[in-house]
């Protein structure tokens, strides 16, 4: 049993192969050209993944503002402290003027 190519006259075996190289070319650019598949699960499951990050964010989130007030709160105490500090020290300085 032969080829069918064999079997077929030189032009055709010809334009078989320049047909099939530039096939093979169009598809290797056009595979190369094209974007990648997005890896995206359903959208059911991408909802309920992106709102638990979003929690958790909101979370973290509070935290941090949490932590930054009580700084700022600690802050204001001392400095609160410090100048009750310094007006009890300019007190003790005044003299006793009660009659």
């Amino acid at each position: 049993m032969e080829s069918l190519l064999a079997e077929l006259p030189e032009w055709a075996r010809n334009l078989f192969y320049i047909v099939l190289a530039v096939g093979g070319g169009v598809m290797f650019i056009y595979g190369r050209n094209r974007p990648a598949p997005s890896a995206s699960l359903a959208p059911g499951v991408a909802a309920i993944g992106m709102e638990l990050g979003n929690k958790e964010q909101v979370e973290r989130l509070i935290a941090a503002v949490n932590r930054i007030g009580d700084i700022l709160a600690d802050k204001k105490q001392h400095e609160m402290d410090d100048k009750l500090d310094e007006l009890l020290e300019k007190m003790s300085h005044l003299p006793d003027q009660r009659r």
